[in-house]
């Protein structure tokens, strides 16, 4: 709240105490600040309810969600969304429709987007980094069933890294109860969750953003 350099004084007029002279008598209006963040909050939390409406996902909609998706949509992040909605749309149908279609599709093309912009070849192939659009680590990828080896990679394969994701999650939404926590530990590893508890990390807000702004373009 502003701090007033007015000195206020108390007004009494036949007994009754008025308002005090100095002090705004709007006060208990909003500013225009706090209305246009109380409209963008309403905005997300519509979409929030669109996603869930349509896919089943729940999704805490917190002021630092609110903030990704503003960063997103008209600020600093906008051309890398931007960018990765283009390589979507570059893309064949028959590997791009099936990115797009499925209850998790919203989240897993989220986790895409954020972790390679949606790039084929990003990361090592081969070497034990993270690989493909879902970055998946080799160790994790073969443990979902995808073959990693010198000669043939699965991870750069969309659809077979896309359904690892999507399991990879599903197990994580399991195991901690919520999307806020699955995400982090896609991200950061169940260990490194269960010892410091993390939920709504930068990199879960990005995503989470992500997923909400999909659904609001209409891509899935």
């Amino acid at each position: 709240m502003p701090v007033y350099k007015k000195r206020a004084v108390l007004i009494f007029l036949g007994g009754a105490l008025l308002w005090p002279v100095g002090l705004p008598s709007t006060l208990a209006e909003s500013s225009p600040q706090r209305r246009a963040a109380t409209t963008r909050q309403a905005a997300v939390q519509r979409l929030a309810a669109e996603l869930e409406r349509k896919h089943g996902i729940n999704v805490k909609v917190s002021p630092g969600v609110v903030r990704a998706v503003s960063a997103m949509r008209d600020g600093p992040q906008r051309d890398d969304f931007e960018a990765a909605l283009k390589r979507l749309a570059a893309m064949e149908t028959e590997v791009a429709e099936p990115l797009k279609q499925g209850d998790l599709a919203p989240l897993s093309l989220a986790v895409a987007i954020v972790e390679s912009g949606l790039k084929p070849k990003a990361g090592s192939p081969g070497a034990q980094e993270p690989v493909g659009y879902y970055q998946l680590m080799p160790r994790t990828a073969r443990s979902y069933g995808l073959k990693v080896t010198q000669r043939r990679d699965e991870r750069l394969n969309p659809l077979a890294a896309r359904e690892a994701a999507e399991s990879l999650l599903q197990d994580l939404y399991q195991q901690f109860g919520g999307w806020s926590k699955a995400l982090a530990a896609y991200n950061q590893g169940e260990g490194s969750v269960l010892v410091s508890g993390a939920t709504e990390t930068p990199y879960v807000r990005r995503v989470l953003a992500t997923a909400l702004l999909l659904v609001e373009e209409g891509g899935v």
